[in-house]
């Protein structure tokens, strides 16, 4: 029980931070918590397909993994922050042509969507193959919006039921032949039908030499890739693609209160008045600030960052290498806030990613 592929991730994680953000930041990120600072921190350091894939690793589990990874030499640590060693970048490097299935993770994509999907999914197959078989059955879910979901979508006349279930058996196993035999055996063993009971994540991990964060972390990921592979080619798909909806444009979505602020900063508020009507603090308006810059191409840093500001930032941030804003106000040589330095590393960020100009 090594935690291979898990280690990977949080090696990958280190390395492209590079020191300028602690562990504990990382790990809020991995972990999926959706804050300004991790968002911004995703798009700053290329993490966002990583956004929630170690959802199910408690703090106390990441720390032991990191210092599992540092009794190993692949880890540094000063004052919080952590380094990957050259001999931690030979390993991660390993991991890169192991685990060539981590290629289709998409977390930030996803979000919370493949969780549903995969229930509706257990639901939809244990209970068309057992009405197929005429057999009774406890659903392995009492979740009411899936039950209602799996209910409206499997045909009422046994005839149509056969025919659905040999089509989704069909797409199912076109599917798996994309994947690593470990992603088959993860996903397939936690189905239930007709002739099989399905079983745990940790019972399934006992079975196949796996911990149970990798056994996780394997099934999170053949989710992405399901729907990612569907989406691309929802005609080979019909039946599934039902499953994946909202992956095509769930990229951009601003928090509901980063919306608020939005909607009351064009409006004609300022940053201080909305803080006072919103009664929040400016720090978190701020954060809501940042969180629209990233996704908004038509914000505009002119409301708070002068252009010669904007331009010795960048010029520093290029020169010094670094993401780091401490560093950056440092060296400047006229007066600028944290939060400035924010706005233009996140909107250098943005026209690096979608090729438009900074406004």
């Amino acid at each position: 029980m090594t935690n291979h592929v898990t280690k990977g991730v949080i090696l990958l994680a280190i390395d492209r931070v590079r020191g300028d953000r602690s562990i504990y930041g990382l790990y809020h990120l991995l972990n999926g918590k959706r804050s300004a600072q991790t968002i911004q921190d995703g798009h700053l350091f290329g993490l966002l397909p990583y956004f929630g894939l170690l959802s199910h690793l408690s703090r106390t589990e990441f720390e032991e993994l990191i210092e599992e990874l540092k009794k190993d030499d692949a880890l540094t640590v000063n004052d919080r922050r952590v380094v990957v060693t050259a001999k931690g970048r030979e390993e991660l490097e390993e991991w890169r042509h192991t685990h060539t299935f981590l290629h289709y993770v998409d977390g930030w994509r996803w979000k919370n969507e493949t969780k549903k999907a995969w229930m509706c999914l257990q639901l939809w197959l244990q209970a068309l193959s057992n009405r197929v078989a005429g057999v009774t059955f406890y659903p392995v879910t009492l979740n009411e919006a899936v039950q209602q979901w799996v209910k409206r979508t499997i045909p009422h006349s046994p005839q149509a039921r056969i025919q659905q279930l040999t089509r989704l058996h069909h797409e199912l196993v076109e599917l798996l032949t994309k994947m690593e035999e470990v992603q088959c055996e993860v996903l397939v063993r936690q189905l239930s039908g007709s002739t099989q009971i399905g079983q745990t994540l940790e019972q399934i991990a006992y079975d196949l030499g796996l911990s149970r964060s990798d056994a996780a972390l394997i099934h999170t990921v053949s989710l992405q890739q399901i729907g990612s592979v569907v989406i691309e080619n929802r005609e080979c798909y019909p039946l599934i693609q039902s499953l994946f909806q909202s992956g095509e444009d769930s990229g951009n979505v601003l928090t509901n209160s980063a919306q608020k602020t939005w909607s009351m900063f064009r409006q004609g508020l300022s940053l201080e008045g909305i803080a006072k009507a919103r009664r929040l603090k400016r720090s978190t308006i701020e954060d809501h600030f940042v969180e629209i810059a990233l996704h908004d191409e038509t914000f505009s840093l002119r409301a708070f960052v002068p252009r010669d500001l904007e331009q010795e930032i960048i010029q520093i941030a290029r020169t010094l290498n670094t993401k780091k804003l401490r560093p950056i106000r440092d060296q400047l040589t006229q007066p600028g806030s944290y939060f400035q330095i924010r706005l233009v590393l996140v909107k250098m960020e943005a026209v690096h990613e979608f090729g438009t100009r900074i406004k």
